[in-house]
């Protein structure tokens, strides 16, 4: 039996809960905006457990901010951020996607992000860069089990 998402995201926030502040959810919103002006994908399964949960969560795996779903739609705000992996990171997954197919998720003062890789399945995949590593899962329950090993 496979573990929810909402179980993984409330033992992640347990385990970082002396540094974690976490704002209220605002069940308003069922889109997430991409990075191509226009273009929105609608919350997968994991994506509405993970916003049932919570708005914007700092500090929510111990190293990344998690953005509200209004954070996540003002792409303005992470465009430049976004544009600078396209342009500087040769090589990297995020080269491989168009910007209607890539939404912010998480952001770190150190210049980092998470980006939701929207594909063929149902749920985006996940894909970070922490300092000059990369590393890129198939869906939000992946990337949190990995988060809590």
């Amino acid at each position: 039996m496979s573990t929810s998402t909402s179980s993984l995201i409330k033992k992640l926030f347990h385990e970082n809960s002396k540094s974690l502040y976490i704002e209220e959810p605002s069940n308003h919103l069922n889109y997430i905006a991409t990075f191509k002006e226009g273009i929105s994908k609608k919350l997968s399964p994991m994506l509405i457990e993970r916003f049932k949960l919570a708005g914007h969560v700092d500090n929510a795996d111990g190293i990344f901010d998690w953005l509200s779903l209004e954070e996540m739609n003002n792409t303005e705000s992470y465009k430049e951020r976004y544009e600078d992996k396209v342009d500087f990171f040769e090589g990297s997954f995020i080269q491989d996607y168009k910007p209607e197919n890539v939404s912010i998720f998480a952001v770190n003062c150190l210049n980092n992000e998470i980006f939701l890789i929207w594909g063929d399945s149902v749920e985006p995949k996940i894909g970070f860069y922490y300092d000059a590593n990369e590393f890129l899962y198939d869906n939000l329950n992946h990337y949190l089990k990995e988060q809590l090993s």
